[in-house]
């Protein structure tokens, strides 16, 4: 079962786990660099919108510090529409606070993501 993230506008977005040397797909979409908690949460260190999952994911500079914090894992959604990938990725990170990305004032506290059917992430 995958992690979801329900969008402002309602929109639901699946995410799955992967390790971060996978074959990766040749699509547009979101990911995060992510550690994974003793309870099953997750903890979101990086997010990141990409135009193409493979060619962005592992070259990604912030995998190093990502590990250095736990990550373990990276969790991917197809997002075709770059506005929408935009979009959700500017929501997750204001909500979520992922520590390794640029954002306003206001600390660097992470939010686990819950794993949960239907949950609200």
């Amino acid at each position: 079962m995958g992690i979801r993230w329900k969008g402002v506008d309602g929109t639901l977005y699946e995410f799955s786990e992967h390790a971060y040397a996978s074959d990766w797909a040749d699509v547009g979409g979101v990911f995060i660099f992510a550690a994974r908690f003793a309870s099953g949460d997750w903890n979101p260190l990086y997010i990141c919108a990409a135009e193409n999952l493979r060619e962005r994911i592992r070259s990604d500079e912030k995998w190093p510090w990502a590990v250095r914090l736990g990550a373990t894992d990276v969790l991917a959604c197809g997002v075709a529409e770059a506005d929408r990938r935009t979009r959700v990725v500017a929501e997750m990170i204001a909500r979520l606070k992922p520590p390794l990305n640029d954002y306003p004032q206001g600390g660097a506290r992470a939010a686990p993501m819950l794993r949960q059917a239907g949950g609200r992430v």
